[in-house]
Parts: C-alpha cells; sequence; structure tokens
C-alpha cells in the first residue's frame, strides 16, 4: 500500500468538482483545509520523499455537529 500512488486529478474536472472546488477556496475552508501538502524530505523512500499528496486537510480532527455527522468513531474521533 505504501508504494500506491493516489488517483491522478481529471485533466478536465466536472462543473460540479470546479463548483465544489471554488466554494470551497471562496468560504474559507483553504485557508487552513490546504488543498496540497507534501510528504516529508525523509522518509523511509526516496520515492516517497517529497510527494504531492492532494489531500484539502489541515490533518486535525473537528467537532462538526450533528448535521455533519458521520457517526463514524476512529480513536479519539468521535461521530460528530
Amino acid at each position: 500500500m505504501r508504494f500506491t500512488d493516489a488517483p491522478a486529478a481529471r485533466s478536465y474536472p466536472s462543473a460540479s468538482a470546479r463548483r465544489g472546488r471554488d466554494v470551497f477556496s471562496d468560504i474559507g475552508c483553504a485557508l487552513c483545509h490546504t488543498p496540497t501538502m507534501r510528504t516529508a524530505p525523509a522518509m523511509n523512500s526516496e520515492v516517497l520523499e517529497n510527494r504531492p499528496v492532494h489531500l484539502f486537510s489541515d490533518l486535525l480532527v473537528h467537532h462538526m455537529g450533528a448535521g455533519l455527522a458521520d457517526d463514524i468513531i476512529q480513536g479519539a474521533a468521535g461521530p460528530g
């Protein structure tokens, strides 16, 4: 799994995907939830070093409220 590449972004995203990207940016999500991060410069393999990763994340756990709850509990992350 470690060497499996992430899915490539589409060259021509759908209208819905473009709208979602624009809303994500326009409402300020991209200020913290970085669209693209890079792997660490020192990994277990040169192949994995300094690679772009399109996470759209801040890698933090957030309480999103009942309206966005997925009811999945993982570690310290509750269902909301």
